[in-house]
């Protein structure tokens, strides 16, 4: 049985799958885990993350770090328990999509924030709406651009677009704090998943 999405972001394809695929079958086997309580122990784990972020301490931003990481990682591993186990519904779909843009939205701002309450720099309020921006514009076109495929990365179950708000929220969430480098990070991964959402656009309206 497939386990895996037919299609999926490129960070957890190449990244998380190989990992997460393991801890779902072992899992599935072994405990009685369901989806539903993977994708509530992955939204207490971004809680969690988004309270490192906040605080702004250096070791709680790199516990914030760690606990967002693994927060995706449980966060993919709902999805495919509930298709080894055959468990899918209508509502786990749901609660783990909102789950995983709650994770990275609210762990993207409670950082953005923490360094802000500790700078008083004005860029953190301003990074913090281009974060918003995007998020609005992924929610917005997300939904139409599911429908483009290119054969060379469906066959290796890659979106179309490489910059997604999973890659978004990895840029935000784990490079930006590791190298401090927040405004150069945060601004490049914008113009990046802005580029990607034009250039799905674009492929979508010579197609139809």
């Amino acid at each position: 049985m497939a386990v895996s999405r037919i299609r999926d972001s490129w960070w957890t394809v190449l990244v998380l799958d190989p990992v997460a695929v393991r801890l779902v079958r072992m899992l599935a086997n072994r405990t009685p885990a369901t989806p539903n309580q993977l994708t509530a122990f992955s939204a207490f784990l971004a809680f969690a993350a988004a309270g490192g972020f906040l605080h702004g301490a250096t070791l709680a931003i790199f516990t914030g770090i760690a606990l967002f990481q693994l927060s995706l990682l449980v966060d993919c591993m709902d999805g495919k328990l509930a298709r080894l186990t055959g468990q899918e519904s209508v509502f786990g779909a749901r609660a783990g999509s909102v789950a995983g843009r709650f994770r990275l939205l609210a762990c993207s701002l409670a950082l953005l924030a923490g360094q802000y309450s500790r700078t008083h720099q004005q860029i953190f309020v301003q990074l913090s709406v281009l974060v918003v921006a995007c998020f609005l514009v992924c929610l917005v076109t997300g939904g139409r651009l599911g429908r483009v495929t290119i054969p060379s990365l469906a066959r290796r179950r890659l979106r179309t677009r490489p910059v997604s708000e999973v890659e978004f929220g990895i840029a935000i969430c784990v490079i930006a704090p590791e190298t401090r480098f927040y405004l150069p990070v945060i601004v490049g991964a914008a113009a990046l998943l802005i580029a990607a959402e034009l250039g799905a656009l674009l492929s979508l309206f010579r197609r139809s």
